[in-house]
């Protein structure tokens, strides 16, 4: 398993990537109206509209779905 990325909910992503931009010297790889992909240093931020995506995340690479089903609270 290797964390892919962390999503961040914001008001405005557009200020909140600005601000890692300007601070942490973070690349933009990608952005649309909803969602804005950073890239610092190993890390891969994900600024996403606090509207559309109901929560903060960490999101995941696996080899497998048998992986993710066999964590506990993924099984309900």
């Amino acid at each position: 398993m290797i964390i892919d990325h962390i999503a961040i909910r914001a008001r405005n992503i557009h200020s909140l990537s600005k601000w890692y931009v300007e601070k942490t010297n973070a690349e933009i790889m990608h952005m649309d109206l909803y969602y804005v992909r950073l890239k610092l240093n190993n890390t891969t931020i994900a600024i996403i509209d606090e509207v559309k995506y109901p929560h903060n995340h960490i999101g995941v690479l696996v080899d497998s779905l048998e992986i993710v089903i066999s964590i506990p609270q993924c099984n309900k």
